[in-house]
């Protein structure tokens, strides 16, 4: 019964590990991608998963691109107001590195437009 148990808790460990490997790549691992900022971009109110509003911004919802070509939708917000002001938007044709994960943007960084590699540059 012992060797049960044992063995049990093993298996338990191991998916732990293995899910959270796993969870940890897709969340926080990222592929690095570009992206321009269009023209049009209006301040909107940014809410929280439960509704409520936390301040205004602006709300990018991008077409970004990786040096392979592949595209990827990538969303993040830029608080303008509020207790979580972040600074100001993006200007209109601003170019934007993007790490990005399975699951959500970790960073953007204001590039300019010959850090772009030429191949992204004329996709986008």
């Amino acid at each position: 019964m012992k060797k049960v148990v044992g063995v049990f808790f093993l298996v338990l460990i191991v998916a732990g590990a293995f899910f959270g490997f796993k969870y940890y790549q897709d969340t926080y691992v990222g592929t690095t991608y570009y992206t321009v900022i269009p023209e049009g971009m209006e301040k909107q109110d940014i809410k929280s998963m439960s509704g409520e509003v936390m301040g205004q911004g602006y709300i990018y919802k991008l077409t970004a691109v990786n040096d392979a070509g592949q595209e990827k939708e990538v969303e993040f917000h830029v608080f303008t107001d509020g207790d979580y002001r972040q600074g100001d938007g993006y200007p209109a044709g601003t170019y934007l590195k993007v790490t990005a994960s399975k699951k959500r943007v970790i960073s953007q960084v204001i590039v300019e437009k010959d850090q772009v590699p030429a191949r992204v540059l004329a996709l986008l």
